[in-house]
């Protein structure tokens, strides 16, 4: 054989180990609908409805492709637009914004920074024990 062919036959070999392990991360994935969702033959908006999902149905997710999911539905594979499926991994980063802004919102009553920007003074625990002395 040549090294032309080895070449091509080790190239083709790595490309379908690729997209095996791509087709594996996300096989057994679930999402939820999150609104009502087209499913739709191809990752089109003018391609032909299939089913129309009902919010807050699960759909396992066989596959990605640009701004789409393919799905399993009902025994029906198709493809719906990522806008409408909650995944874990989007769930995770709404967690994490959430978290940033609660910690964001700490920092600012810490630092007696109200929400309009202006700045509160604190009295000091000594001076306001000064005041109810007698």
């Amino acid at each position: 054989m040549t090294n032309l062919k080895k070449a091509s036959i080790v190239s083709i070999f790595v490309l379908l180990i690729i997209a095996g392990i791509a087709l594996v991360s996300l096989a057994g994935n679930s999402g939820t609908v999150i609104k009502e969702a087209k499913l739709r033959k191809m990752a089109d908006n003018t391609s032909i409805v299939l089913e129309i999902i009902p919010k807050k149905e699960k759909v396992e997710i066989l596959a990605e492709e640009g701004d789409w999911y393919q799905v399993r539905y009902n025994k029906i594979k198709g493809y719906v637009q990522k806008d409408f499926i909650e995944t874990e991994k989007t769930n995770q980063t709404n967690t994490i914004k959430e978290n940033e802004q609660t910690n964001q919102n700490q920092e600012k009553i810490q630092n007696n920074v109200t929400t309009d920007g202006t700045i509160t003074r604190r009295r000091s625990k000594k001076r306001r024990k000064h005041y109810f002395k007698k």
